[in-house]
């Protein structure tokens, strides 16, 4: 358990870190560009690492449809990321995005047959209870309309939704092959993909505007580098460990992201949001533990 707990500690820093950069540019650049970018970043390092140590290894079989699925829901993740930080709150975005754990937990069960204790369904109520405290309007609520107030919702639940799919997709392509090769044939899907959806949709039509500004670059590769070494550390590690525990343990990062959203972005919550925020990650920990 203190190996798993370290392992998750590392990925939590890796992910919120790069979230808290990610944010920053998100909020200044366009989301077509930053999700071609954020795919060209990585793709580097995992195809040295895919030619060092793994091929000609290939995905085969079925398998391809998996990865196909699995592409499509990273690229709809990232764009819902980068529209959800872009126009909410960093500081509520991050541990609503962030249930993704809970669900990936569910699909563990579901499709790896891994077991959920009586302390992960707490996990997974409690999760669920402090997401609808962080949402939902109560003024609006005493006035018998439900709605959010919450700028950003659908895109962080989007983000949520593909996250905690491709968790367990990537549990089971790593554990038929390795931790590189799936996401190395991903970034072959990823790449074209991400650069016809910049040019038919990004607001510019000339090869400047295909490039964020160069203020944005450092923060840009920083944040998309913290995101990718804390993913391959997660799949690496998700041979050793089940999915159903790493997957809610890490998913505690916004802890360290609202920290530094609060203290550089100065945003404010109401009382009952830091209580659902509180929960999440609460329920987070309580599911893993």
């Amino acid at each position: 358990m203190l190996e798993l707990l370290f392992v998750a500690l590392l990925i939590m820093l890796g992910w919120g870190v790069g979230d808290f950069f990610l944010a920053k540019v998100a909020r200044k650049e366009n989301l077509f560009v930053l999700n071609f970018w954020k795919a060209i970043i990585p793709f580097v390092a995992v195809a040295i690492l895919y030619f060092l140590l793994f091929f000609p290894k290939v995905i085969k079989g079925w398998d391809l449809a998996l990865l196909v699925l699995y592409s499509v829901f990273a690229i709809a993740a990232s764009l819902a990321f980068f529209k959800a930080f872009a126009i909410g709150k960093v500081s509520l975005m991050s541990p609503i995005s962030s249930s993704y754990g809970v669900l990936a937990m569910v699909l563990s069960l579901a499709f790896l047959h891994e077991q959920l204790t009586s302390k992960q369904y707490l996990g997974i109520f409690v999760t669920t209870f402090g997401l609808f405290l962080s949402i939902i309007d109560f003024s609006a609520l005493r006035a018998f309309r439900v709605k959010s107030g919450v700028k950003g919702l659908v895109y962080a639940f989007i983000y949520m939704l593909c996250w905690g799919a491709n968790f367990t997709i990537a549990a089971v392509l790593v554990r038929r092959y390795d931790w590189v090769t799936p996401f190395f044939f991903n970034f072959m899907i990823t790449i074209p993909v991400s650069f016809f959806i910049m040019l038919r949709l990004s607001n510019g039509r000339k090869p400047t505007s295909f490039f964020p500004a160069k203020s944005s670059f450092p923060l840009l590769i920083l944040g998309t580098l913290f995101l990718e070494a804390a993913w391959l550390l997660y799949v690496y590690s998700v041979r050793s460990f089940p999915s159903a525990l790493l997957a809610p343990i890490s998913a505690a990062y916004p802890a360290l992201t609202i920290l530094l959203a609060l203290f550089f972005f100065k945003e404010r919550m109401t009382k009952i949001q830091y209580v659902g925020v509180g929960m999440i990650l609460a329920g987070l920990v309580v599911a893993a533990l």
